[in-house]
């Protein structure tokens, strides 16, 4: 048991624990499985390996061996949604649905690869069906496929399910118009002294909420539900990207006190009546309201006041599923000062976990909430309580 936590009444149960499933050799050729950073070598091994037809067929050009890892490195996994089929130990399938902002709308550009030996099997068709559905849930409202005009298994296939084909000379483009989710004014703002944040501004505001994102994930994360939601509810929304996060991340920029600051610039440029932290951003959020005090704060999943001994911290980080999440946790968290809890109590806070959460478990809610003098909060969920039907709940204790 981690020392320090079983002191304070708080530490890990059993039930927490979680031990990494192994990939069965020889699995189903169309079993689906949703891909993270931890898989982005097997996903450039499968670029790589592309025959150089099919990798001219799709990127819709000749590329390089440099270019593909240029590719490949750039994915921002907190944002992009990626699809693989698995045969073995390695992929034999893949797409790769790119989001992105345009004049407001959320719109998605999806790229589907398949071996040679893996074809007129149904992956293709599979892949883009798994894409489309996780882009559904995103509230993407508009998705393009781009492929060569001389496919014309990928055209087929594009129509049978309602896309609508485009073409130009030797490429085409099947547009697929979903009309998914709300439509907000979302605009992407790149400022030199904020960074770079989503912003919607509500004509009709009750109020400015400031969202602030854990390690690994950056503003997308809260655009499929939580900041639809607080938009209907009346609230203005900025959602920042934290350094060293996002798109062409490196998280070796993700220093606490870079991060620290670029919390605190948000909140002067944006002036929130609500500031909400999740996961290790809401131990930054608690950082800022050290020194300075604000209308009320919801600590989301947070790392608690108490920072976790290195044996805590392994733990924690050994239950994230993502490379980048783990590397800025670590680099963050291993020799951050405890947070001066008298100062941040001068906030009205609001402490809320998740009961089925592994990175954050229950008891170090409970721990967080007693430090501060608050009755903890729960919601049926895991750690990404910004998503599925936890969201809802969260969206509650925001309005109250």
């Amino acid at each position: 048991m981690p020392d320090r936590y079983k002191r304070c009444g708080c530490y890990r149960n059993a039930q927490f624990r979680e031990t990494p499933s192994a990939t069965r050799e020889g699995a189903a050729l169309d079993h689906l499985i949703n891909l993270t950073s931890r898989h982005r070598d097997e996903i450039m091994a499968h670029l790589l390996s592309l025959h150089a037809d099919d990798r001219i067929e799709r990127f819709t050009g000749s590329i390089n061996d440099d270019s593909v890892r240029r590719y490949v490195t750039s994915i921002g996994f907190a944002r992009d949604l990626l699809v693989g089929v698995r045969q073995g130990s390695g992929l034999v399938g893949l797409a790769h649905a790119a989001v992105d902002l345009e004049r407001g709308d959320l719109v998605c550009e999806v790229g589907i690869s398949v071996d040679r030996a893996a074809r007129r099997r149904g992956v293709g068709k599979r892949l883009l069906l798994a894409a489309m559905a996780a882009t559904r849930r995103f509230n993407v409202r508009r998705v393009t496929v781009l492929f060569r005009s001389s496919n014309t298994a990928m055209a087929a296939l594009a129509r049978s399910i309602g896309g609508h084909v485009e073409r130009t000379g030797g490429d085409s483009c099947a547009v697929f118009d979903l009309r998914a989710g709300p439509q907000l004014p979302l605009q992407m703002i790149r400022d030199v002294q904020a960074g770079e944040f989503l912003l919607a501004i509500h004509p009709r505001e009750r109020g400015r909420v400031l969202l602030v994102h854990g390690a690994g994930g950056d503003s997308y994360q809260w655009v499929p539900q939580l900041l639809p939601a607080l938009w209907a509810a009346g609230y203005s929304v900025c959602a920042p990207t934290l350094p060293g996060h996002g798109k062409s991340s490196s998280p070796g920029l993700a220093h606490l006190g870079v991060l620290e600051a670029c919390v605190t610039r948000n909140v002067e440029h944006f002036a929130p009546t609500l500031i909400v932290g999740h996961s290790l951003g809401g131990y930054l959020v608690q950082c800022h309201l050290q020194r300075q005090p604000a209308r009320r704060a919801l600590l989301l999943a947070s790392v608690p006041p108490l920072v976790p001994t290195t044996q805590e911290l392994g733990e924690m980080v050994a239950e994230l599923q993502c490379e980048d999440s783990r590397a800025v946790a670590k680099l963050v968290l291993n020799r951050a000062p405890d947070i001066d809890v008298a100062a941040v109590a001068r906030t009205p806070l609001t402490v809320l976990g998740g009961t089925r959460d592994r990175v954050i478990p229950m008891p170090w809610i409970r721990y967080t909430a007693g430090r501060y003098g608050v009755a903890p909060q729960f919601v049926n969920g895991g750690h990404r309580l910004m998503l599925g039907r936890a969201a809802s709940q969260v969206m509650q204790a925001v309005s109250a």
